[in-house]
């Protein structure tokens, strides 16, 4: 398998799975563990000059969109770790999320909205979450699994169907290995509790 390091991601458009499941308080991230987690894969891409799309979850809105769940917080934190901007999309593979994908140069980040806005990402249709990941994929030749907690949940159609065998002509990317051991794992990541408003 391909690693970050040794793919030509110059120019390229590379999809990053990450685990932004952060704490929030009022609409801001009171814990950004996660978020300094996802640097070292995005920092690799976007050094070499890759097109990078960010897509990750943020608690269980119920397969619709809802304010409360945005990932507008993770992405202005984002925004501020490594001081280059990151452009959040209004939706997660509509006109919104197109346009900003459309018009990435290279360096650049895009963070789609919030999986679980959409609800074949937990869809239990297999067709229905084969569809969804072959959207997301669609406009990238790479993908990158930086979402280490969330493997061993199931990972939804975001994980199961893209690193699996549906999207073949995908190139599947392993980050780094030196920054991968620096990558701490998760633990329970599917229970991380939003101060605002429970689970």
């Amino acid at each position: 398998m391909k690693t970050i390091d040794d793919f030509a991601v110059a120019g390229q458009r590379v999809l990053v799975r990450d685990d932004l499941n952060v704490p929030l308080d009022d609409g801001q991230v009171t814990d950004d563990g996660r978020i300094r987690a996802a640097l070292p894969a995005l920092t690799a891409l976007t050094d070499r000059g890759a097109r990078v799309i960010v897509c990750a979850h943020l608690g269980r809105p119920a397969g619709r969109p809802d304010p409360t769940y945005s990932l507008a917080p993770a992405a202005a934190r984002l925004s501020e770790l490594p001081g280059r901007p990151v452009t959040l999309a209004a939706d997660v593979t509509g006109p919104s999320a197109q346009a900003a994908v459309a018009s990435l140069r290279p360096g650049d980040v895009v963070m789609l909205e919030n999986l679980r806005f959409d609800a074949r990402e937990t869809s239990t249709d297999d067709a229905q979450r084969g569809l969804f990941a072959g959207e997301l994929a669609a406009r990238a030749l790479g993908f990158a699994d930086s979402a280490f907690g969330y493997i061993s949940t199931g990972g939804g159609a975001s994980l199961e169907f893209i690193q699996g065998k549906t999207l073949p002509g995908l190139a599947v990317l392993d980050e780094p290995c030196i920054q991968t051991s620096q990558v701490p794992t998760q633990t329970d990541p599917e229970e991380v509790r939003h101060e605002e408003q429970p689970k």
